[in-house]
């Protein structure tokens, strides 16, 4: 029930007020619903915590899912840079030591099972914007 979503994530902002997490529930909240609305409320909470990952990740969603794919490989692309560098040792994991491959596996099955798409939507954009530099560098991670 959108309305009561809505009501509740205006309960939470009279609890801990107007910080990074209500306003990233809110822009993910109206990411679906109305857009520009969304990346008002991103944009604010970008301003509290630029570096946040999951704050980009959802960002550069919201821009791919809404066929933007300039500004989405812009915020994958800073989603990357802040994010655990795990994901770079996918060609030479099995290098690694036993604990690392360990680690990779949880990060990639535990914690965030999602991350994968990234490059799907990376290699998807830079194939739309015509960036192929892009497109191969990270066609390699899928």
């Amino acid at each position: 029930n959108p309305e009561k979503f809505e009501q509740s994530l205006a309960e939470m902002e009279k609890i801990d007020g107007t910080t990074m997490d209500v306003l990233a529930w809110k822009g993910n909240f109206w990411a679906d619903h109305d857009f520009s609305k969304a990346i008002g409320y991103y944009q604010v909470a970008l301003k509290k915590n630029p570096t946040y990952p999951p704050l980009l990740r959802a960002v550069a969603d919201a821009y791919f899912k809404h066929n933007d794919c300039v500004n989405a490989l812009s915020y994958y692309q800073q989603f990357l840079q802040y994010a655990p560098p795990f994901w770079k040792w996918k060609m030479d994991l099995k290098s690694r030591s036993a604990a690392e491959q360990k680690t990779y596996r949880i990060f990639f099955t535990k914690n965030e099972p999602d991350f994968p798409s990234t490059f799907k939507h990376i290699v998807d954009c830079a194939n739309k914007t015509g960036d192929k530099q892009i497109e191969v560098y990270y066609s390699q991670f899928l």
